[in-house]
């Protein structure tokens, strides 16, 4: 079965302690965002294209929001853009994968 989205997840902050030097409760946030992909035809290249536009648009906008609600982050918290990039087009290629893999099985 064809995936139908591909998950893209803004993290902030890394909990390693309950608070942080000056007393203040640590938070664990994220946000996510569902990329459809059920409307793209991956085993093109066209199709392959539009879905990662879609994967860094969705990392931009989660990362946009996440500074404008949350602009204090920890000094260990993940970089937000690089790594909702990095997790969405991990799921964005295995889904590109998945659907040339069936194209190649019609």
């Amino acid at each position: 079965m064809p995936t139908e989205t591909v998950e893209v997840y803004a993290p902030r902050y890394r909990h390693h302690q309950e608070r942080s030097t000056i007393g203040a409760r640590i938070d664990n946030v994220s946000f996510s965002q569902e990329v459809r992909v059920d409307d793209l035809d991956l085993r093109t290249a066209w199709g392959a294209h539009v879905l990662r536009v879609r994967v860094q648009l969705a990392a931009q906008a989660l990362c946009e929001e996440m500074d404008r609600r949350y602009p204090i982050a920890t000094a260990d918290s993940p970089p937000c853009y690089k790594d909702s990039l990095d997790r969405g087009m991990y799921q964005a290629d295995a889904a590109i994968a998945q659907a040339r893999g069936y194209a190649y099985r019609d």
